[in-house]
């Protein structure tokens, strides 16, 4: 390995760490391991870092696989993990011990050398018509992976060109209101469960749909190629009646019963085809609250980008397109079904700019005698 190599810091990307694992690791490398490698966001990254131990890690990690397929993982754990988790990735065991870090660290560029050497000819494989490996060219601008083929792509996003934010026609036909979609009645049904607690049966033109109690699952008894004509059309929903039914318990695995939430992103994808919902602003930054559980939900172009770019600083839609080098279609396609799962919000009311609240403003018409007595209490 070259000395150049060992010298530039190799970047990494800390995956389901909360602030203080994040600090503990950028003072490792910064301190011990001697700036030999750095924190930057998953974008950016050369290798991962991941606690094993956090929140549903092993989906993580399958979605990290999925999206960087040449993109080592150092991953980090109380417990041994078995060679079929570890899958050829570095394993380094909790608490971590400093000269383990640095020959982790030695291990992760020797994979990324060996990744980068030149392949004296390229093989195509079915899966390369549905994904690309995220690259970086010469000028520098990023190219999201890309996961489904063109019909999904134009099912999901749509085909609609780039829109120009300064032509109010164009500006028009970037928004859509989900409340005259299929989408709108199943988040009202949703709300209705969960304020009632009981089973909502949707009743329209479509095939009927029976929400859970707690808003948790859907029961959907047609496939998505008969249910699709009615998520796409607008005022479709004209006619359509909520009721609370009795009825016994849900659970997956039941014919037709599947995830809420997946159900949900699925139909704002039909419905938004890579526009915003309406009232959206083009050029307020965009807050993930949560990161998607990607190993259930329809992945769109782009979509682990955009999650990671928003997940380590909020970004505007127009200003995330132009920074992944993405249709805006994909980003807004995103920004919509991330929504409608309450994921994704756009910050441009002042409370959603606000990192503490408030400081509460004083009593009006407060009286003389309460005034003292709370200097009195003070002085006590």
């Amino acid at each position: 390995m070259s000395a150049q190599l060992e010298r530039r810091a190799l970047r990494l990307a800390a995956i389901g760490m909360d602030e203080r694992q994040c600090n503990t690791l950028r003072l490792m490398c910064q301190g011990p391991c001697h700036n030999a490698c750095a924190l930057v966001n998953e974008i950016e990254a050369e290798a991962s870092v991941l606690d094993m131990d956090g929140y549903q890690a092993t989906s993580r990690l399958a979605e990290l696989r999925q999206a960087y397929p040449e993109r080592p993982a150092l991953l980090l754990s109380l417990r041994p993990l078995s060679e079929e988790l570890r899958a050829g990735d570095v394993y380094v065991s909790k608490p971590v011990r400093i000269e383990e870090f640095k020959q982790a660290l030695a291990e992760l560029r020797r994979i990324r050398q060996t990744a980068a050497a030149p392949r004296p000819e390229r093989i195509e494989h079915p899966v390369s018509r549905n994904f690309q490996p995220l690259t970086t060219p010469a000028n520098g601008a990023h190219r999201a992976a890309r996961l489904m083929d063109g019909a999904l792509d134009h099912a999901y996003v749509g085909s609609a060109p780039d829109i120009d934010p300064g032509v109010p026609a164009q500006l028009e036909k970037a928004y859509y209101d989900p409340d005259r979609y299929l989408q709108g009645i199943v988040a009202r049904a949703r709300e209705m469960a969960r304020a009632q607690r009981c089973n909502v049966l949707i009743r329209g033109a479509w095939p009927a749909l029976t929400l859970s109690a707690d808003a948790t699952l859907v029961q959907v008894l047609e496939t998505d190629s008969h249910l699709r004509p009615y998520c796409v059309q607008p005022d479709v929903v004209g006619g359509a009646s909520l009721d609370c039914i009795d009825a016994p318990p849900m659970q997956l695995g039941q014919p037709g019963v599947v995830s809420l939430d997946v159900f949900l992103w699925k139909l704002a994808l039909f419905a938004a085809r890579g526009r915003l919902p309406r009232n959206t602003s083009l050029d307020a930054p965009v807050l993930l609250r949560h990161w998607p559980n990607f190993t259930r939900l329809t992945l769109t172009p782009g979509a682990l980008n955009i999650a990671a770019l928003w997940a380590a600083r909020p970004h505007s839609p127009l200003r995330t397109a132009q920074l992944l080098g993405l249709p805006q279609r994909h980003v807004f396609a995103f920004y919509s079904a991330a929504h409608a799962l309450d994921l994704a919000v756009s910050m441009q009311r002042s409370a959603d700019r606000m990192l503490a609240p408030e400081t509460p403003p004083p009593m009006p018409h407060q009286g003389l005698l309460r005034r003292i007595l709370g200097k009195l209490r003070i002085k006590q």
